[in-house]
């Protein structure tokens, strides 16, 4: 679904992705963690098409992002940055309606079928009640949920997120990582928060721009590991209710 074979990408000199190699398969949930400025949202942005690799390639389901153009990308992919912001003065659902614009056209205009699918997204987002106001009166974790929503009515085939929850409030971040892992999208997910890249099917570990571990949770979160890139020790712990595994960190003194 989605390929990266050497991609890196450098600015004034200095390398910020360094020939990153990496296959996601269809339908999988792959994590990225990494500690800040480790490169994660800049590969994200790569594989979505918003920067041009200075090295290697992206392919999406087989072609290369020039061959697909920007209609092509978007129709097979929606990306979720850590941010949501514009200056237009637009109500929410016009906001989520944007997400419907790569499968617009002369011969396609709006139809109800867009209303629908406009509709379900701010349902899946708990924000059906807001789909009124006005942008601008949002909040930073509303307008977040309203950003989600938008890729959702874009109907991706793989949908890319940037902390999506990092300006939740913790009902919402529940909420909202459930629903992606319940879409059964190709995803790759940039996370901060440990414990939740333990949902994760697989995980890629960046450090210092590159690519340094790939595998499934258990394999990639290894207390030597963990050291190395974020300088921490772990403990685990079992949650007595469910049995699942919770993560400790405590400084390296």
């Amino acid at each position: 679904m989605i390929r990266i074979s050497g991609v890196g990408w450098r600015t004034k000199g200095t390398h910020i992705v360094r020939d990153v190699s990496l296959t996601v398969s269809q339908g999988q949930r792959f994590g990225l963690i990494g500690p800040n400025g480790s490169g994660k949202s800049t590969l994200l942005r790569l594989i979505a098409g918003l920067q041009t690799p200075t090295s290697g390639q992206v392919r999406l389901q087989g072609k290369t992002l020039a061959e697909l153009g920007r209609r092509g990308i978007a129709r097979r992919l929606a990306f979720v940055a850590q941010a949501a912001e514009t200056a237009d003065r637009i109500t929410v659902r016009d906001a989520v309606g944007l997400g419907r614009t790569p499968w617009l056209s002369a011969l396609s205009p709006w139809s109800a079928e867009d209303d629908r699918i406009v509709t379900e997204a701010l349902a899946a987002v708990d924000m059906a009640r807001f789909d009124r106001r006005d942008w601008m009166t949002l909040s930073g974790g509303e307008r977040q949920r309203v950003h989600i929503a938008r890729a959702l009515a874009q109907r991706p085939q793989i949908l890319l997120l940037d902390e999506p929850a990092n300006h939740l409030d913790i009902h919402h971040q529940l909420s909202i990582l459930r629903l992606i892992g319940d879409l059964g999208l190709t995803t790759m997910i940039a996370l901060h928060d440990l414990n939740q890249a333990m949902e994760c099917d697989r995980l890629g570990v960046m450090h210092k721009g590159q690519l340094i571990a790939t595998g499934t949770p258990a394999e990639v979160m290894t207390p030597d590991l963990l050291a190395r890139v974020f300088g921490v020790r772990i403990r685990e712990l079992v949650d007595p209710v469910d049995g699942a595994k919770v993560l400790r960190f405590h400084e390296i003194c």
